[in-house]
């Protein structure tokens, strides 16, 4: 297409189509300006939904860019167009369907999960209170007070009068401590 010509003169469509195919910029101006619109109006009457004709306008026109090929005539151009927004479509109608099964599969998943793991925790809960007893008093205190009351390591310090990096440690071997005696318990239980 000749650079002189501008947008308010007729293109032909094989001056065009041509032009796009190769990468012409004023083609391709030519092209959203006498075709945009038509675009739009085909997606409404065909998109599932009126909000994805944007969407399925633009992904048309991506593919327009990627397949363009020179057309003698402007039917012949707009029946291949109206075959790209039908692929389209297609294509965008099974990635909505994917992504609706794929979110109802990890709904459920979710909450068979987190009703399991809630059972797990009330056991778990039940459990450690069981071993809390076994503790010593002060020993048991502060689990009470770090995990279920939810103490910073900060305020426990201040209360026993001591260092954070002590409350830590001591924190770390009581865990270590309740978790094997949460073991034992477990092994008990299964035999």
């Amino acid at each position: 297409m000749p650079s002189s010509q501008t947008l308010d003169q007729p293109v032909s469509c094989l001056a065009m189509t041509t032009g796009m195919a190769r990468c012409d910029e004023s083609a391709w101006r030519a092209f959203h300006a006498e075709y945009f619109n038509w675009l739009y109006a085909q997606a409404l009457l065909r998109a599932p939904n009126d909000g994805d004709a944007a969407e399925i306008v633009q992904l048309t026109c991506l593919r327009a860019v990627r397949h363009v090929k020179p057309f003698e005539c402007d039917s012949e151009f707009k029946n291949w167009l109206r075959c790209l927004m039908r692929c389209v479509i297609v294509d965008h109608t099974r990635q909505i369907n994917r992504r609706s099964l794929l979110m109802e599969k990890f709904t459920l998943w979710q909450e068979l999960r987190n009703d399991h793991s809630a059972e797990r925790r009330l056991d778990n809960h039940e459990a450690i209170q069981g071993m809390l007893a076994f503790l010593p008093p002060e020993d048991a205190d502060l689990i009470q007070l770090k995990y279920v009351e939810g103490w910073s390591t900060k305020e426990l310090a201040e209360r026993g009068q001591t260092t954070t990096k002590a409350i830590e440690s001591k924190l770390g071997r009581l865990r270590k401590k309740l978790k094997n005696e949460l073991s034992h318990q477990q092994e008990r239980t299964a035999q």
